[in-house]
């Protein structure tokens, strides 16, 4: 958070102000949205490994890109490569 606050030349609080008023979720709540997003194009476009796409979107674990992308997806990376087809 603090390297992207300096690269725009914010504080921390400025950034999430900003995150909060224009995306409605703080900078980490951001960040997770970002990764699951690029999580499920990879999920439908490569057959990488759930443990490869985790690493890939910047999770140290698969366990803590499992945890946050069932809490966002409501289904698991293994459920959702299984189950939803690209539009």
């Amino acid at each position: 958070m603090q390297s992207v606050a300096e690269k725009f030349g914010l504080k921390i609080p400025e950034l999430n102000r900003i995150l909060l008023y224009q995306v409605e979720q703080n900078f980490d709540g951001f960040l997770h949205t970002v990764r699951i997003n690029r999580a499920c194009e990879l999920l439908l476009k490569t057959s990488l490994s759930v443990t490869d796409i985790a690493l890939e979107v910047g999770y140290n674990t698969a366990k803590t890109f499992t945890r946050n992308f069932l809490r966002l997806k409501v289904m698991t990376p293994g459920d959702f490569r299984k189950n939803v087809k690209e539009v």
